[in-house]
């Protein structure tokens, strides 16, 4: 995962190609199969269950029309997930993350442990501790050093996608203290990995437990975290990490993906 992120000079994109011409992935999605099939398959792997009508319609034009090549399928609809399709993706990565930190490499156990991942946080910290990769009952995407306050005050950011290029979408559980009248969010975004709220590139003042943060830059990794602000005391979430797509997702709003 380091040689992928840190050293392969490789945009998400090309990542995604190199994936796609690897043996392992020609067994579990044949280039023989249907366009239909092979949005099945994916759908499946992602997110547990089969594209609704609109989205079988969406997807199967964007393969057939070329616009969207079945090695950036997978990709493409990542960038394009929302809703509960968002959260299991984000649990996922979570799950990842703290396999890849604990040192492991058996695929076998890999699979094992991500097939009972769903969009509900508790199946993150469940697995976390049955195949202890992670402490129990900890966020193990919390990255947070910083100077302010972490504590049951914050809230936690339980899902972040690249909608765009330049855009992406944050969504949080509200802080225990969210009964106050006073509170508010802050989303900050920074390039730099353990980044303190004040040193933020760019911050985002919401009343609400979600926020469309536009303006970024294309092909890029940000750390998000959220700031709840309640009677002048400032309280940091998690810091979870997003990379903008180079391409645009090109996703119809009424499709439920």
């Amino acid at each position: 995962m380091d040689y992928w992120v840190n050293s392969s000079g490789l945009f998400l994109e090309q990542v995604a190609q190199s994936f796609f011409d690897q043996p392992e992935l020609d067994i579990k999605y044949p280039k023989g199969t249907t366009d239909r099939e092979f949005i099945k398959a994916i759908y499946a792997n992602l997110f547990k269950r089969v594209p609704d009508k609109k989205g079988w319609e969406y997807w199967e034009s964007e393969l057939k029309s070329g616009s969207v090549p079945r090695s950036l399928f997978i990709l493409a609809v990542i960038n394009g997930a929302l809703g509960d399709d968002a959260k299991i993706l984000t649990n996922k990565a979570i799950i990842g993350l703290a396999y890849a930190n604990a040192g492991k490499n058996d695929t076998s156990l890999a699979k094992n442990i991500l097939k009972d991942i769903t969009k509900d946080y508790s199946s993150v910290t469940n697995s976390l501790c049955k195949f202890k990769i992670g402490e129990c009952g900890v966020n193990s995407s919390s990255s947070f050093k910083g100077s302010i306050s972490n504590s049951i005050e914050s809230a936690k950011i339980i899902s972040v996608s690249s909608t765009s290029k330049d855009s992406i979408y944050v969504e949080w559980l509200p802080s225990n203290s969210e009964q106050s009248m006073d509170i508010s969010y802050e989303v900050h975004i920074s390039k730099k990995k353990d980044f303190q709220y004040s040193n933020a590139t760019k911050k985002l003042e919401t009343k609400e437990k979600e926020a469309l943060v536009k303006g970024l830059e294309a092909s890029t990794i940000y750390y998000v975290m959220i700031v709840t602000k309640n009677n002048n005391r400032k309280f940091a979430s998690n810091q979870l990490t997003v990379q903008t797509s180079a391409i645009e997702a090109k996703i119809d709003n009424d499709i439920n993906l």
